[in-house]
């Protein structure tokens, strides 16, 4: 096997230290100057995925999703085995309405690590987005994210939502009433939970939440 040049270690320590000065830009939170520093070490070695990630994410801050999407791609052009690239990827596709691709990501990004629960949360988020949308399919993955995910407020109130869109509302009031006891404090949790009860003809209780949604609502606009 032949041995790195002295030019290619050379390429290699440029670009290592290019990549160490992204990431602290990253972590200052300029931007600019990140991508500026992960463009030179792509340049100086285009085959590390990490660089073309990492400068994604830079993108992805700055509101530029189409540069960020095209550069998890090239991530994962060099290395399909890293569930972080299709999940930030799939967030793009989310995030640009493309939902069927966005779901693809996920799926892989699953099958790289299968208890991920935030994996799971927004491959059913894109799910609901489908035209027409897969409930079903989003309720079983609002299941995993409920069992895989330390927090539980987000997918448990979103597993309410997708409950009441099936039609299934005392199952919707159980999921949306464990979101208010975890937080108290957001009021959409309150308004979501009034929509169930009057679903099922439960005035006061609607009533009751609705309030609670409002006063909570004119403490936080």
């Amino acid at each position: 096997m032949a041995q790195p040049s002295i030019d290619d270690k050379r390429k290699a320590k440029e670009a290592s230290d290019y990549f160490n000065a992204g990431k602290n830009h990253f972590r200052n939170k300029d931007m600019s100057a990140a991508v500026e520093a992960f463009t030179q070490a792509i340049m100086l070695k285009p085959e590390k995925a990490e660089y073309f990630y990492n400068r994604g994410n830079c993108y992805n801050k700055m509101g530029e999703t189409q540069k960020a999407l095209l550069d998890y791609s090239m991530a994962i052009r060099i290395d399909n085995k890293s569930a972080a690239y299709y999940e930030h990827r799939g967030m793009c596709y989310k995030k640009l309405g493309n939902y069927e691709e966005s779901v693809k990501d996920y799926t892989n990004a699953i099958k790289l690590d299968t208890k991920n629960g935030n994996f799971y949360y927004n491959r059913a988020i894109s799910y609901m987005c489908l035209t027409p949308p897969d409930y079903e399919k989003a309720l079983d993955d609002y299941n995993h994210a409920v069992e895989f995910s330390q927090a539980k407020y987000r997918p448990l109130f979103n597993r309410g939502n997708c409950l009441r869109k099936m039609g299934k509302i005392v199952e919707s009031i159980n999921d949306l009433k464990q979101a208010v006891e975890l937080e108290p404090g957001k009021s959409e949790s309150h308004n979501n939970l009034g929509l169930s009860y009057l679903e099922i003809g439960k005035l006061e209780d609607a009533v009751e939440q609705f309030t609670a949604a409002i006063q909570l609502d004119q403490v936080s606009p």
